[in-house]
Protein backbone atom coordinates (compact mmCIF):
# COMPACT_ATOMS: atom_id res chain seq x y z
CA UNK A 1 0.00 0.00 0.00
CA UNK A 2 1.36 3.45 -0.95
CA UNK A 3 1.56 5.86 1.95
CA UNK A 4 1.05 9.61 1.76
CA UNK A 5 4.83 10.01 2.06
CA UNK A 6 5.35 7.63 -0.88
CA UNK A 7 2.98 9.71 -2.99
CA UNK A 8 4.70 12.96 -2.06
CA UNK A 9 8.21 11.62 -2.73
CA UNK A 10 7.21 9.98 -6.00
CA UNK A 11 5.48 13.17 -7.11
CA UNK A 12 8.65 15.13 -6.39
CA UNK A 13 10.70 12.60 -8.37
CA UNK A 14 8.34 12.90 -11.35
CA UNK A 15 8.62 16.69 -11.28
CA UNK A 16 12.42 16.49 -11.02
CA UNK A 17 12.67 14.07 -13.95
CA UNK A 18 10.38 16.27 -16.05
CA UNK A 19 12.50 19.33 -15.32
CA UNK A 20 15.72 17.43 -16.12
CA UNK A 21 14.29 16.25 -19.43
CA UNK A 22 13.21 19.77 -20.39
CA UNK A 23 16.41 21.60 -19.44
CA UNK A 24 17.07 24.39 -21.93
CA UNK A 25 13.43 25.01 -22.83
CA UNK A 26 10.56 26.87 -21.21
CA UNK A 27 9.71 25.39 -17.81
CA UNK A 28 8.17 27.87 -15.38
CA UNK A 29 5.87 30.82 -15.98
CA UNK A 30 5.13 33.68 -13.58
CA UNK A 31 2.54 36.37 -14.33
CA UNK A 32 1.85 38.63 -11.33
CA UNK A 33 -0.22 41.80 -11.35
CA UNK A 34 -0.88 43.45 -7.99
CA UNK A 35 -2.81 46.63 -7.16
CA UNK A 36 -1.58 48.96 -4.37
CA UNK A 37 -3.93 47.28 -1.90
CA UNK A 38 -2.72 43.81 -2.81
CA UNK A 39 0.91 44.91 -2.61
CA UNK A 40 0.26 46.01 0.98
CA UNK A 41 -1.29 42.66 1.89
CA UNK A 42 1.47 40.66 0.24
CA UNK A 43 4.33 42.65 1.80
CA UNK A 44 3.57 44.70 4.92
CA UNK A 45 0.61 42.69 6.23
CA UNK A 46 2.20 39.41 5.12
CA UNK A 47 -1.14 37.85 4.17
CA UNK A 48 -4.78 38.61 3.40
CA UNK A 49 -5.99 37.13 6.65
CA UNK A 50 -8.00 34.65 4.58
CA UNK A 51 -7.25 31.79 6.94
CA UNK A 52 -8.55 33.55 10.08
CA UNK A 53 -12.34 33.12 9.51
CA UNK A 54 -11.92 29.49 8.48
CA UNK A 55 -9.55 28.52 11.28
CA UNK A 56 -11.87 30.00 13.92
CA UNK A 57 -14.84 28.21 12.34
CA UNK A 58 -13.10 24.83 12.28
CA UNK A 59 -12.18 25.19 15.94
CA UNK A 60 -15.84 25.69 16.85
CA UNK A 61 -17.39 22.86 14.84
CA UNK A 62 -17.38 19.66 16.90
CA UNK A 63 -19.68 16.80 17.81
CA UNK A 64 -21.70 17.09 21.02
CA UNK A 65 -20.74 14.65 23.75
CA UNK A 66 -24.33 13.94 24.80
CA UNK A 67 -26.91 13.34 22.09
CA UNK A 68 -29.97 12.32 24.16
CA UNK A 69 -31.88 15.32 22.87
CA UNK A 70 -30.70 15.05 19.28
CA UNK A 71 -33.19 14.76 16.46
CA UNK A 72 -32.87 12.43 13.50
CA UNK A 73 -34.20 13.14 10.03
CA UNK A 74 -33.92 10.62 7.21
CA UNK A 75 -34.39 11.46 3.55
CA UNK A 76 -33.47 9.10 0.74
CA UNK A 77 -29.91 7.94 1.27
CA UNK A 78 -29.10 10.61 3.88
CA UNK A 79 -29.53 10.94 7.62
CA UNK A 80 -29.23 14.26 9.45
CA UNK A 81 -28.64 14.33 13.20
CA UNK A 82 -29.51 17.66 14.81
CA UNK A 83 -27.56 18.23 18.01
CA UNK A 84 -28.50 20.38 21.02
CA UNK A 85 -25.61 22.76 20.27
CA UNK A 86 -27.14 23.58 16.88
CA UNK A 87 -24.61 21.54 14.93
CA UNK A 88 -26.01 19.13 12.36
CA UNK A 89 -24.16 15.95 11.41
CA UNK A 90 -25.26 14.46 8.10
CA UNK A 91 -24.35 11.11 6.57
CA UNK A 92 -24.85 10.66 2.84
CA UNK A 93 -24.94 7.74 0.45
CA UNK A 94 -26.32 5.19 2.90
CA UNK A 95 -29.46 3.15 3.55
CA UNK A 96 -31.29 4.71 6.47
CA UNK A 97 -32.77 1.33 7.33
CA UNK A 98 -29.35 0.22 8.54
CA UNK A 99 -29.77 2.41 11.62
CA UNK A 100 -32.58 0.28 13.03
CA UNK A 101 -30.33 -2.13 14.89
CA UNK A 102 -29.16 -1.55 18.46
CA UNK A 103 -25.64 -1.06 17.23
CA UNK A 104 -23.56 -1.54 14.15
CA UNK A 105 -21.42 -0.05 11.43
CA UNK A 106 -22.84 1.62 8.36
CA UNK A 107 -21.11 2.70 5.17
CA UNK A 108 -21.38 6.25 3.86
CA UNK A 109 -19.96 8.13 0.89
CA UNK A 110 -20.22 11.56 2.46
CA UNK A 111 -20.07 13.20 5.88
CA UNK A 112 -20.85 16.81 6.70
CA UNK A 113 -20.98 19.04 9.76
CA UNK A 114 -22.62 22.44 9.82
CA UNK A 115 -22.96 25.01 12.56
CA UNK A 116 -25.13 27.93 11.40
CA UNK A 117 -23.41 31.27 11.82
CA UNK A 118 -20.04 29.58 12.27
CA UNK A 119 -19.01 27.19 9.51
CA UNK A 120 -19.33 23.86 7.77
CA UNK A 121 -17.31 21.11 6.18
CA UNK A 122 -18.16 18.26 3.84
CA UNK A 123 -16.11 15.13 3.26
CA UNK A 124 -16.41 12.78 0.30
CA UNK A 125 -14.96 9.28 0.10
CA UNK A 126 -15.73 5.91 1.68
CA UNK A 127 -16.53 5.90 5.42
CA UNK A 128 -17.46 3.46 8.14
CA UNK A 129 -19.58 4.93 10.92
CA UNK A 130 -19.91 2.97 14.16
CA UNK A 131 -23.04 3.70 16.20
CA UNK A 132 -25.30 2.55 19.03
CA UNK A 133 -28.98 3.39 19.35
CA UNK A 134 -30.24 5.10 22.52
CA UNK A 135 -33.94 5.89 22.77
CA UNK A 136 -34.19 5.89 19.00
CA UNK A 137 -31.28 8.30 18.56
CA UNK A 138 -27.98 7.05 17.06
CA UNK A 139 -24.93 7.67 19.21
CA UNK A 140 -21.88 7.96 16.95
CA UNK A 141 -19.09 5.82 18.37
CA UNK A 142 -16.48 5.99 15.63
CA UNK A 143 -15.60 7.32 12.20
CA UNK A 144 -13.04 5.80 9.86
CA UNK A 145 -12.37 5.46 6.17
CA UNK A 146 -10.83 7.17 3.18
CA UNK A 147 -11.29 10.86 2.32
CA UNK A 148 -11.03 11.82 -1.36
CA UNK A 149 -12.04 15.45 -0.97
CA UNK A 150 -13.27 18.05 1.44
CA UNK A 151 -15.04 21.38 1.35
CA UNK A 152 -14.85 23.76 4.32
CA UNK A 153 -16.42 27.19 4.69
CA UNK A 154 -16.83 29.86 7.33
CA UNK A 155 -20.36 31.20 7.90
CA UNK A 156 -19.75 34.19 10.16
CA UNK A 157 -21.97 37.25 10.18
CA UNK A 158 -20.38 40.62 9.55
CA UNK A 159 -20.98 41.69 13.17
CA UNK A 160 -18.98 38.72 14.49
CA UNK A 161 -15.79 40.72 14.04
CA UNK A 162 -14.14 37.75 12.33
CA UNK A 163 -14.74 38.78 8.72
CA UNK A 164 -14.43 42.03 6.80
CA UNK A 165 -16.94 43.51 4.39
CA UNK A 166 -14.30 43.33 1.63
CA UNK A 167 -13.32 39.68 2.04
CA UNK A 168 -16.39 38.10 3.63
CA UNK A 169 -16.49 34.40 4.44
CA UNK A 170 -13.89 31.98 3.11
CA UNK A 171 -14.39 28.63 1.40
CA UNK A 172 -11.66 26.05 0.78
CA UNK A 173 -12.03 22.80 -1.12
CA UNK A 174 -9.42 20.19 -1.97
CA UNK A 175 -8.82 16.73 -3.36
CA UNK A 176 -6.40 14.21 -1.93
CA UNK A 177 -5.75 10.84 -0.37
CA UNK A 178 -6.53 11.05 3.34
CA UNK A 179 -7.06 8.29 5.86
CA UNK A 180 -9.47 8.73 8.78
CA UNK A 181 -8.98 6.75 11.98
CA UNK A 182 -11.80 5.59 14.27
CA UNK A 183 -11.66 8.80 16.29
CA UNK A 184 -12.10 11.04 13.26
CA UNK A 185 -8.43 11.93 12.97
CA UNK A 186 -7.46 12.67 9.37
CA UNK A 187 -3.97 12.55 7.82
CA UNK A 188 -2.57 12.17 4.32
CA UNK A 189 -1.90 14.17 1.17
CA UNK A 190 -3.82 17.05 -0.41
CA UNK A 191 -3.50 18.10 -4.05
CA UNK A 192 -5.57 20.81 -5.73
CA UNK A 193 -6.64 23.33 -3.08
CA UNK A 194 -9.27 25.84 -4.15
CA UNK A 195 -10.07 29.06 -2.32
CA UNK A 196 -12.85 31.61 -2.74
CA UNK A 197 -14.68 34.25 -0.72
CA UNK A 198 -18.35 35.13 -0.44
CA UNK A 199 -17.71 38.65 -1.76
CA UNK A 200 -15.75 37.51 -4.82
CA UNK A 201 -12.63 39.19 -3.43
CA UNK A 202 -10.43 36.26 -4.50
CA UNK A 203 -10.82 32.90 -6.15
CA UNK A 204 -8.36 30.33 -7.43
CA UNK A 205 -6.43 27.15 -6.84
CA UNK A 206 -3.05 26.05 -5.55
CA UNK A 207 -1.86 22.71 -6.92
CA UNK A 208 0.80 20.34 -5.65
CA UNK A 209 1.35 17.69 -2.98
CA UNK A 210 0.77 18.83 0.62
CA UNK A 211 0.97 16.73 3.76
CA UNK A 212 -1.77 16.99 6.40
CA UNK A 213 0.00 15.50 9.46
CA UNK A 214 -3.05 14.89 11.68
CA UNK A 215 -6.27 16.76 12.38
CA UNK A 216 -9.45 15.74 14.17
CA UNK A 217 -12.31 17.15 12.15
CA UNK A 218 -15.01 16.32 14.69
CA UNK A 219 -13.56 17.72 17.89
CA UNK A 220 -12.17 21.13 16.93
CA UNK A 221 -8.57 21.99 17.72
CA UNK A 222 -5.74 23.70 15.90
CA UNK A 223 -5.26 23.44 12.16
CA UNK A 224 -1.78 21.87 11.72
CA UNK A 225 0.96 23.12 9.43
CA UNK A 226 0.79 21.48 6.01
CA UNK A 227 4.20 21.29 4.29
CA UNK A 228 4.61 20.20 0.70
CA UNK A 229 5.58 21.08 -2.85
CA UNK A 230 3.71 23.68 -4.96
CA UNK A 231 3.26 22.92 -8.67
CA UNK A 232 1.05 25.85 -9.69
CA UNK A 233 -0.77 28.90 -8.32
CA UNK A 234 -3.82 30.46 -9.99
CA UNK A 235 -5.38 33.37 -8.06
CA UNK A 236 -7.69 36.09 -9.37
CA UNK A 237 -8.90 39.16 -7.49
CA UNK A 238 -11.94 41.39 -7.83
CA UNK A 239 -9.81 44.46 -8.58
CA UNK A 240 -8.17 42.79 -11.60
CA UNK A 241 -5.03 41.64 -9.81
CA UNK A 242 -3.85 38.11 -10.45
CA UNK A 243 -1.13 35.62 -9.58
CA UNK A 244 -0.41 32.97 -12.22
CA UNK A 245 2.49 30.60 -11.59
CA UNK A 246 2.97 27.29 -13.40
CA UNK A 247 5.70 24.69 -13.87
CA UNK A 248 6.89 24.99 -10.27
CA UNK A 249 8.46 22.52 -7.87
CA UNK A 250 8.71 24.79 -4.82
CA UNK A 251 8.92 23.40 -1.29
CA UNK A 252 6.79 25.27 1.28
CA UNK A 253 6.59 24.93 5.05
CA UNK A 254 2.82 25.44 5.29
CA UNK A 255 0.46 25.78 2.34
CA UNK A 256 -2.09 27.61 4.52
CA UNK A 257 0.47 30.37 5.04
CA UNK A 258 1.80 30.44 1.49
CA UNK A 259 3.34 33.77 0.41
CA UNK A 260 3.21 33.56 -3.41
CA UNK A 261 5.78 36.32 -3.92
CA UNK A 262 8.35 34.19 -2.09
CA UNK A 263 8.16 31.71 -4.98
CA UNK A 264 9.80 34.36 -7.17
CA UNK A 265 13.13 33.72 -5.45
CA UNK A 266 13.08 29.93 -5.22
CA UNK A 267 16.17 29.15 -7.31
CA UNK A 268 15.78 25.41 -6.69
CA UNK A 269 12.42 25.55 -8.46
CA UNK A 270 13.28 28.22 -11.02
CA UNK A 271 15.94 26.24 -12.86
CA UNK A 272 14.75 26.22 -16.46
CA UNK A 273 14.14 28.79 -19.17
CA UNK A 274 11.61 30.66 -17.06
CA UNK A 275 9.38 33.65 -17.83
CA UNK A 276 8.57 36.35 -15.26
CA UNK A 277 6.00 39.10 -15.98
CA UNK A 278 5.66 41.35 -12.94
CA UNK A 279 3.23 44.29 -12.98
CA UNK A 280 3.27 45.44 -9.38
CA UNK A 281 2.16 48.79 -7.97
CA UNK A 282 4.91 50.98 -6.59
CA UNK A 283 3.29 52.29 -3.44
CA UNK A 284 5.97 50.97 -1.09
CA UNK A 285 9.15 52.88 -1.84
CA UNK A 286 11.04 51.26 1.04
CA UNK A 287 10.27 47.71 -0.06
CA UNK A 288 12.25 45.87 -2.73
CA UNK A 289 10.86 42.63 -4.11
CA UNK A 290 13.54 39.96 -4.44
CA UNK A 291 13.40 38.03 -7.72
CA UNK A 292 15.86 35.17 -8.28
CA UNK A 293 15.41 33.52 -11.66
CA UNK A 294 17.96 30.75 -11.17
CA UNK A 295 19.68 28.87 -14.00
CA UNK A 296 18.46 28.86 -17.58
CA UNK A 297 17.86 31.53 -20.20
CA UNK A 298 15.18 33.52 -18.39
CA UNK A 299 12.88 36.35 -19.50
CA UNK A 300 11.86 39.02 -16.97
CA UNK A 301 9.51 41.99 -17.46
CA UNK A 302 9.21 44.67 -14.75
CA UNK A 303 6.52 47.35 -14.71
CA UNK A 304 4.00 48.98 -12.38
CA UNK A 305 6.43 51.24 -10.54
CA UNK A 306 7.62 48.86 -7.81
CA UNK A 307 11.25 48.21 -6.84
CA UNK A 308 12.86 44.87 -7.65
CA UNK A 309 16.16 43.34 -6.60
CA UNK A 310 16.51 40.92 -9.50
CA UNK A 311 19.24 38.29 -9.47
CA UNK A 312 19.21 36.56 -12.85
CA UNK A 313 21.66 33.75 -12.11
CA UNK A 314 23.31 31.59 -14.77
CA UNK A 315 22.21 31.71 -18.39
CA UNK A 316 21.70 34.29 -21.12
CA UNK A 317 18.88 36.26 -19.51
CA UNK A 318 16.78 39.16 -20.79
CA UNK A 319 15.11 41.68 -18.46
CA UNK A 320 12.70 44.33 -19.77
CA UNK A 321 12.28 47.42 -17.56
CA UNK A 322 9.16 49.42 -18.40
CA UNK A 323 8.73 51.31 -15.12
CA UNK A 324 10.12 51.45 -11.61
CA UNK A 325 13.56 51.66 -10.02
CA UNK A 326 15.34 48.32 -9.98
CA UNK A 327 18.65 46.67 -9.20
CA UNK A 328 19.52 43.91 -11.66
CA UNK A 329 22.42 41.50 -11.20
CA UNK A 330 22.82 39.46 -14.36
CA UNK A 331 25.05 36.75 -12.92
CA UNK A 332 26.83 34.47 -15.37
CA UNK A 333 26.07 34.46 -19.09
CA UNK A 334 25.29 37.18 -21.64
CA UNK A 335 22.53 39.21 -20.02
CA UNK A 336 20.50 41.99 -21.65
CA UNK A 337 18.36 44.71 -20.07
CA UNK A 338 15.73 46.21 -22.38
CA UNK A 339 14.35 49.68 -21.64
CA UNK A 340 11.57 51.65 -23.30
CA UNK A 341 12.53 54.70 -25.36
CA UNK A 342 15.51 55.92 -27.34
CA UNK A 343 19.10 56.10 -26.12
CA UNK A 344 19.01 59.89 -25.97
CA UNK A 345 16.32 59.75 -23.28
CA UNK A 346 18.58 57.98 -20.80
CA UNK A 347 21.64 58.84 -18.77
CA UNK A 348 23.95 55.82 -18.84
CA UNK A 349 27.11 55.97 -16.78
CA UNK A 350 29.50 53.82 -14.78
CA UNK A 351 29.43 54.31 -11.01
CA UNK A 352 31.88 52.15 -9.04
CA UNK A 353 31.07 48.57 -10.11
CA UNK A 354 27.61 49.37 -11.47
CA UNK A 355 26.20 50.90 -14.59
CA UNK A 356 23.18 53.09 -13.96
CA UNK A 357 20.63 54.01 -16.57
CA UNK A 358 17.88 56.49 -15.74
CA UNK A 359 15.40 58.84 -17.33
CA UNK A 360 13.33 61.77 -16.15
CA UNK A 361 10.13 59.82 -15.34
CA UNK A 362 11.96 57.91 -12.58
CA UNK A 363 12.50 54.66 -14.47
CA UNK A 364 15.90 53.54 -13.29
CA UNK A 365 18.06 50.44 -13.38
CA UNK A 366 21.25 49.80 -11.43
CA UNK A 367 23.10 47.08 -13.31
CA UNK A 368 25.73 44.59 -12.18
CA UNK A 369 27.10 41.80 -14.36
CA UNK A 370 24.78 42.92 -17.15
CA UNK A 371 26.44 42.80 -20.55
CA UNK A 372 23.97 44.64 -22.79
CA UNK A 373 21.37 47.44 -22.65
CA UNK A 374 18.82 47.54 -25.47
CA UNK A 375 17.08 50.82 -26.38
CA UNK A 376 14.36 51.39 -28.96
CA UNK A 377 16.91 52.82 -31.40
CA UNK A 378 19.96 50.69 -30.70
CA UNK A 379 21.99 48.94 -28.05
CA UNK A 380 24.94 49.56 -25.74
CA UNK A 381 27.34 46.83 -24.67
CA UNK A 382 28.73 47.05 -21.14
CA UNK A 383 31.03 44.02 -21.24
CA UNK A 384 34.15 45.99 -22.11
CA UNK A 385 36.30 43.13 -20.80
CA UNK A 386 34.13 40.52 -22.51
CA UNK A 387 32.97 39.79 -26.04
CA UNK A 388 31.89 43.34 -26.89
CA UNK A 389 35.11 44.96 -25.68
CA UNK A 390 37.22 42.37 -27.46
CA UNK A 391 35.30 42.83 -30.71
CA UNK A 392 35.61 46.63 -30.46
CA UNK A 393 39.38 46.52 -29.84
CA UNK A 394 39.99 43.94 -32.57
CA UNK A 395 37.94 45.96 -35.04
CA UNK A 396 40.00 49.04 -34.19
CA UNK A 397 43.28 47.13 -34.33
CA UNK A 398 42.58 45.47 -37.68
CA UNK A 399 41.05 48.42 -39.51
CA UNK A 400 42.55 51.36 -37.65
CA UNK A 401 39.20 53.04 -36.98
CA UNK A 402 36.22 52.99 -34.64
CA UNK A 403 33.76 50.26 -35.64
CA UNK A 404 30.52 51.00 -37.45
CA UNK A 405 27.62 49.85 -35.26
CA UNK A 406 26.23 47.28 -37.70
CA UNK A 407 29.61 45.65 -38.32
CA UNK A 408 30.44 45.62 -34.63
CA UNK A 409 27.07 44.01 -33.89
CA UNK A 410 27.84 41.24 -36.38
CA UNK A 411 31.16 40.35 -34.73
CA UNK A 412 29.76 40.65 -31.18
CA UNK A 413 27.05 38.22 -32.23
CA UNK A 414 29.66 35.85 -33.63
CA UNK A 415 31.51 35.79 -30.30
CA UNK A 416 28.27 35.47 -28.31
CA UNK A 417 27.36 32.38 -30.31
CA UNK A 418 30.61 30.55 -29.70
CA UNK A 419 33.02 32.14 -32.16
CA UNK A 420 36.64 32.69 -31.13
CA UNK A 421 38.65 35.89 -31.15
CA UNK A 422 41.21 34.16 -33.39
CA UNK A 423 38.46 33.28 -35.85
CA UNK A 424 37.24 36.89 -35.88
CA UNK A 425 40.83 38.06 -36.48
CA UNK A 426 41.09 35.70 -39.47
CA UNK A 427 37.88 37.22 -40.82
CA UNK A 428 39.24 40.75 -40.54
CA UNK A 429 42.56 39.81 -42.16
CA UNK A 430 40.76 38.50 -45.24
CA UNK A 431 38.85 41.76 -45.73
CA UNK A 432 39.75 44.26 -48.45
CA UNK A 433 39.97 47.05 -45.88
CA UNK A 434 42.62 45.16 -43.87
CA UNK A 435 44.57 44.34 -47.03
CA UNK A 436 44.60 48.00 -48.02
CA UNK A 437 46.17 48.98 -44.69
CA UNK A 438 48.61 46.12 -44.09
CA UNK A 439 49.26 44.91 -47.60
CA UNK A 440 48.50 41.57 -49.12
CA UNK A 441 51.87 39.85 -48.82
CA UNK A 442 54.18 41.92 -46.62
CA UNK A 443 57.21 40.54 -44.80
CA UNK A 444 57.08 39.58 -41.13
CA UNK A 445 59.17 42.63 -40.29
CA UNK A 446 56.75 44.94 -42.10
CA UNK A 447 53.74 43.23 -40.53
CA UNK A 448 55.12 43.71 -37.00
CA UNK A 449 55.92 47.36 -37.69
CA UNK A 450 52.44 48.01 -39.06
CA UNK A 451 50.88 46.43 -35.96
CA UNK A 452 52.81 48.87 -33.76
CA UNK A 453 51.86 51.81 -35.99
CA UNK A 454 48.16 51.00 -36.54
CA UNK A 455 47.31 49.53 -33.12
CA UNK A 456 49.62 51.22 -30.60
CA UNK A 457 50.33 54.33 -32.71
CA UNK A 458 54.10 54.20 -32.19
CA UNK A 459 57.23 52.64 -33.55
CA UNK A 460 58.30 49.25 -32.18
CA UNK A 461 60.82 49.15 -29.34
CA UNK A 462 63.79 46.84 -29.82
CA UNK A 463 62.82 44.25 -27.22
CA UNK A 464 59.21 44.10 -28.32
CA UNK A 465 60.11 43.81 -31.99
CA UNK A 466 62.49 40.92 -31.26
CA UNK A 467 59.87 39.11 -29.15
CA UNK A 468 57.22 39.19 -31.90
CA UNK A 469 59.73 38.33 -34.61
CA UNK A 470 60.79 35.23 -32.66
CA UNK A 471 57.11 34.27 -32.21
CA UNK A 472 56.47 34.38 -35.96
CA UNK A 473 59.66 32.43 -36.64
CA UNK A 474 58.40 29.77 -34.18
CA UNK A 475 55.18 29.35 -36.19
CA UNK A 476 52.76 31.69 -34.43
CA UNK A 477 50.04 32.80 -36.84
CA UNK A 478 49.81 36.47 -37.81
CA UNK A 479 46.15 36.44 -36.71
CA UNK A 480 47.34 35.51 -33.20
CA UNK A 481 49.68 38.52 -33.18
CA UNK A 482 46.76 40.74 -34.18
CA UNK A 483 44.74 39.37 -31.24
CA UNK A 484 47.65 39.77 -28.83
CA UNK A 485 48.21 43.40 -29.83
CA UNK A 486 44.48 44.08 -29.64
CA UNK A 487 44.19 42.64 -26.12
CA UNK A 488 47.44 44.10 -24.81
CA UNK A 489 47.34 46.27 -21.70
CA UNK A 490 48.74 49.15 -23.77
CA UNK A 491 45.93 49.01 -26.32
CA UNK A 492 43.27 48.65 -23.62
CA UNK A 493 44.60 51.79 -21.94
CA UNK A 494 44.47 53.68 -25.25
CA UNK A 495 40.81 52.78 -25.82
CA UNK A 496 39.37 52.84 -22.29
CA UNK A 497 37.95 56.33 -22.75
CA UNK A 498 35.94 55.19 -25.76
CA UNK A 499 34.37 52.18 -24.04
CA UNK A 500 34.16 53.06 -20.33
CA UNK A 501 30.45 54.00 -20.40
CA UNK A 502 29.46 51.35 -22.90
CA UNK A 503 29.87 50.57 -26.59
CA UNK A 504 27.11 51.47 -29.02
CA UNK A 505 26.29 48.73 -31.53
CA UNK A 506 23.46 47.41 -33.66
CA UNK A 507 22.39 43.87 -32.69
CA UNK A 508 22.71 41.40 -35.54
CA UNK A 509 19.90 39.02 -36.45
Amino acid sequence: MRTALDRQVNGAVRRRLFREQTTGIYVSYFDVKLSPQLVYHYTVAGSHGLNVPLVYAMQRIQLDTYLEHATVTASGGSVAIGMPSGITLALHGLNAGNLQGAQGVIAASGVSLIRPGTGSFDLSGQFKVGYTMSQGVPQIQSFSGRVDGFDAASLWSIDSGLISAKIGNVRVHATGELEMDENGGVAGTLHDIGVSTSTGYVHGTISGDFTLPAMNLFHGGQVPWMPGVVDAVHLGYADGSHVEMTGLAAAVGDIARLAPLALLNDTASNGGDDTFILDIAGNLSSYALIVMTGAGDDRLTLTGGFRADAQLGDGNDRATVLAGAHHIDGGAGIDTVVVAGNRAGYDLQMLATRHVTARADGTRASLEQVERVQFADGAVALDIDGNAGQAYRLYNAALGRAPDQAGLGFWIGALDHGGTLLGVADGFMRSDEFMSKFGGSVSDAAFITKLYEHVLHRQPDTGGYRYWSDALDAGTARSQLLVDFSESAENKALLIGAVRDGIAYEPFG
